[in-house]
């Protein structure tokens, strides 16, 4: 059966998010980006301050959104609604009008210098959350079945012996006296066995409850439509549950040598207590387009709900104009 929330439930959830984009200081308003599959941004519309108006019924309308001149050519693919540090609150996907994406746009094709206005948003709290069931544990194994008892043996008594019988002297006048009865034998009933004794009960067996495990990757991208991209804040998100990450791999459009820092701290203690996550060994490509690698060195890959990663870009040598990174995860 699926939990359902109340309208006042609805409205605080509704609020509690998208008050989200107001908060920060590196930019003056929230954003909405427009991306192509590729994860390069197009377009990046200023929102208003507030960002949206106050929830009716579990929805919120977008204040006013600026337009936006797309800085390259390229096909629209999904957006993300960031806040004025550029955290991401919330993603979707871009289909055509009428094909039910989160985002409509009357042409997916987008040429460079064009105008793209956005006409309305709204973001909605859904009323009814449905509980997910975990898979069933492996069944235990049956217990070993008891041995069973010896059945009792008993000899059957011997049988007695036939009595003598009697015989009478015929005489020629009266009747002879009548013989003596034989004596009846008699026999001893064999003695019962013993019950055999009961087999022991097997152990019964016991399955594990199976665990849900959910993965997934952060995606850090930045490009630049008039030369390379510059060293900097490449992106910061506040975790969402308690992560371990795992893997990282970076990809740019051209050879380049690149060197980045990922950085943790609490979200009370934001933004003066982020430190290095993996020391003095950073993410780094060197004269390459792309590389990878896991965080077996690194000092500490594992965050809990609410703390604040950040990715710099440290180093490069200007020649990509498009960088992107992905630090794969598992929820735990």
């Amino acid at each position: 059966m699926p939990i359902t929330k109340e309208t006042a439930a609805r409205n605080a959830d509704c609020s509690a998010v998208v008050s989200l984009l107001d908060l920060g200081s590196l930019y003056s308003n929230g954003y909405l980006s427009i991306y192509d599959v590729d994860s390069t941004r197009l377009t990046w519309h200023a929102l208003s301050m507030p960002a949206f108006g106050t929830p009716v019924d579990g929805t919120a309308t977008a204040n006013a959104i600026s337009d936006a001149a797309a800085s390259i050519d390229g096909t629209a693919n999904n957006f993300s609604f960031d806040d004025r540090d550029g955290t991401v609150i919330w993603r979707g996907d871009i289909t055509l009008n009428g094909y039910g994406g989160s985002l409509l746009l009357d042409s997916l094709s987008i040429p460079a210098d064009s105008t793209i206005a956005i006409s309305s948003a709204t973001y909605v709290s859904t009323a009814s959350i449905f509980a997910v069931q975990g898979e069933t544990g492996i069944q235990g194994i049956t217990g070993i079945q008891g041995i069973q008892g010896i059945t009792g043996v008993g000899s059957t008594g011997i049988q007695g012996i036939t009595g003598i019988q009697g015989q009478g002297v015929t005489g020629l006048g009266d009747t002879g006296i009548q013989g003596l009865t034989g004596i009846q034998g008699v026999g001893f009933t064999g003695l019962q066995g013993l019950t055999g004794i009961q087999g022991i009960t097997g152990i019964q067996g016991r399955g594990v409850t199976g665990l849900q495990v959910k993965t997934g990757s952060l995606n850090f991208s930045m490009s630049s439509a008039i030369g390379a991209v510059p060293t900097g804040i490449m992106g910061q998100v506040s975790l969402t549950g308690n992560t371990f990450f795992n893997s990282w791999t970076i990809l740019t459009d051209v050879s380049s040598t690149v060197n980045f820092d990922v950085e943790k701290g609490t979200y009370a203690g934001y933004p003066t207590d982020l430190t290095s996550m993996h020391g003095s060994t950073g993410l780094f490509i060197n004269s390459g387009l792309k590389n990878n690698g896991n965080m077996g060195y690194w000092s500490g890959p594992t965050g809990i709900s609410g703390d604040v990663i950040r990715v710099n870009l440290i180093g490069s040598d200007a020649s990509a104009s498009k960088i992107s990174l992905n630090l794969g995860y598992t929820l735990y």
